[in-house]
């Protein structure tokens, strides 16, 4: 791909003539492929690539990127008005929907477009550039085509470099894990952790998990990592196991894409096995947007974590569209206050009764309440009188290495 792209890069410019690179990313896909499942998904893949080949000229080219996404190399365009034809033909051609497996299937697509009549001196910056026209496409609303445009790209570049930075760091093993501890209300002895991940660049330093793992899962790279962060978490306690270290329940946050994807019970089986750790000091954290594709499954599939031996608790709890409707089928053991109610339970009225409203209803049906961002000591005693179980924030302890973890008193704060 970057042979010939280099190779129709010089062409234009010693024939004069226009290259075109448009980056494909479709619309959706994420939906169907979590919905109707791997198989169906790669088969629709498949029918894109194919429609979009009969759309080839002789010259052109056209590749399969990572995912739902494609890039078309189109050299010897005498205009631009040639190439937004070009682009029409493309979406055009996906309006007709698609049969698979009986079913027919509507997809769209964003493009971005770039142009080697742009001021660029390295055929790269081509599809870099369409790379961040596509981030554009789809603001506006997708099944829609646009032209790379310089002005106001520098958030979107940084956002391009660290999407691209990020398969590096998967494979360079750039990531680490950070525990927090999770104490009883009461006590403060610390009775689990909470497995986070941090991401050590080598140029940027430090990068908050809260940049990163959006980028992750909007290009799907939240899979393998996830699966990174499984089985370190889990091969972490069972080393300290091996050596007759204290060992602490571990909770693993799970996105709603790996949780749906075809296959992900049996990988959580095989990584137990494959570590030797005893299910029952595993915990997977998921947020109700597991329930919003497909509540019946997420319900089967908890229920089945559960016969594993495996703890589930819901994270962010009160922040989602699902809490009531579904709390009594969910066969959960814990759910988690998001940090926004504790943040200002002392202040609000409406957040402390929402925040004791919570309580008393998990209470009620024997759920244990884990609220997280305490980070005074006024919170924390408030949150006792409350009767919520189980504290975690700032105030006993801030994420941290394993190593420095294992150094903690089991009474918290000192």
């Amino acid at each position: 791909m970057e042979n010939q792209l280099e190779h129709a890069f010089r062409l234009s410019q010693q024939s004069q003539s226009l290259l075109a690179v448009m980056h494909l990313d479709l619309d959706g896909f994420k939906a169907i492929n979590d919905g109707l499942g791997f198989t169906i998904g790669n088969q629709l893949l498949m029918a894109v690539a194919d429609r979009l080949r009969q759309l080839l000229r002789h010259t052109d080219t056209l590749a399969r990127l990572t995912g739902d996404e494609f890039v078309f190399l189109m050299p010897g365009f005498r205009a631009r008005e040639e190439v937004v034809a070009a682009a029409e033909r493309i979406l055009g051609a996906l309006e007709h929907p698609f049969e698979i497996d009986g079913r027919a299937l509507h997809i769209s697509t964003s493009i971005g477009v770039a142009c080697s009549d742009e001021d660029i001196k390295q055929a790269h910056e081509l599809l870099q550039h369409a790379d961040l026209a596509v981030e554009v496409a789809k603001k506006q609303g997708r099944n829609t085509w646009q032209w790379y445009q310089r002005e106001g790209v520098r958030h979107t570049s940084e956002h391009l470099m660290l999407r691209h930075d990020l398969h590096t760091a998967l494979r360079e093993n750039q990531f680490e894990l950070y525990y927090q501890p999770v104490v009883n209300a009461a006590s403060g002895q610390v009775l689990s952790v909470e497995a986070l991940v941090r991401w050590h660049h080598p140029r940027h330093g430090m990068i908050s998990p809260g940049i990163f793992i959006p980028i992750a899962e909007q290009t799907g790279q939240i899979i393998p990592l996830g699966r990174w962060v499984l089985r370190q978490a889990c091969q972490s306690l069972a080393d300290l196991r091996a050596k007759g270290e204290r060992v602490l329940p571990v909770a693993v946050n799970i996105s709603s894409l790996q949780f749906h994807r075809d296959g992900f019970l049996d990988e959580v089986q095989y990584i137990l096995d494959e570590t030797g750790l005893p299910p029952g000091f595993l915990e997977l954290e998921m947020t109700e947007s597991i329930l919003m594709e497909g509540a019946e499954q997420a319900i089967e599939m908890i229920r089945t974590l559960r016969g594993m031996c495996i703890t589930v608790a819901i994270d962010d709890f009160g922040t989602g569209f699902s809490s009531l409707s579904y709390l009594r089928d969910l066969p959960i053991h814990k759910i988690k206050l998001d940090r926004a109610f504790v943040q200002d339970i002392l202040t609000s009225r409406s957040n402390a009764a929402i925040v004791q409203g919570i309580i008393t209803m998990a209470h009620h049906m024997d759920l244990v309440v884990v609220a997280e961002g305490v980070e005074t000591r006024e919170q924390q005693q408030d949150l006792i009188r409350r009767d919520c179980d189980l504290l975690q924030g700032f105030l006993f302890a801030r994420p941290m290495p394993l190593e420095d973890l294992m150094a903690l008193p089991y009474i918290l704060p000192e």
